[in-house]
């Protein structure tokens, strides 16, 4: 019995320990990605939500939405939070990926806006190509817990154009 409760404590404990972040293998190049300082003529709408288990929905509201431009080093970081390049989400607790701290660089090319009272958001003047866009829908459950996480999808920009999107 004493057996059987060790070995039962010990999963236990391993299954809440935390699995260490995915390392980032590629460089930032900032020359594959320069287009993105551009001013340009081309708009992205949107609004992310998601359903809880009880029907209701929750947004994005008062949380950051970020766009960063597609290249190898944000492909690749991508890849690793959300398992694809094309869309994903990447929930809190137990089995979610982290990655490896950022090369600072890469932070210096992206964008932010706040998500309005309604979920959504707009980002506008920016230079064609393909974007990741990505932002946080959470609520606590609890004084210590909350649930929800972070929606990503893949946009191409084009000149004088609205790319509109839903992430959820």
């Amino acid at each position: 019995m004493k057996t059987i409760l060790i070995i039962l404590s010990t999963l236990f404990i391993a299954s809440c320990a935390s699995t260490p972040p995915i390392i980032t293998n590629s460089s930032f190049d900032a020359n594959e990605v320069s287009w993105f300082l551009e001013e340009g003529t081309g708009t992205i709408k949107g609004s992310a939500f998601f359903q809880r288990r009880d029907g209701m929905l929750v947004t994005c509201a008062g949380n950051i939405v970020s766009i960063t431009p597609v290249g190898t080093y944000s492909s690749e970081r991508i890849l690793n939070l959300y398992g694809n390049t094309v869309s994903g989400r990447n929930s809190f607790g137990i089995g979610s990926n982290t990655v490896d701290d950022a090369d600072p660089q890469y932070l210096e090319y992206t964008k932010e806006k706040i998500c309005d009272v309604d979920g959504k958001f707009s980002f506008k003047n920016l230079a064609a190509g393909d974007y990741f866009v990505i932002t946080g829908v959470i609520w606590s459950v609890s004084d210590y817990s909350n649930q929800g996480g972070y929606l990503m999808k893949r946009v191409l920009v084009n000149d004088d154009e609205i790319s509109e999107i839903v992430l959820n």
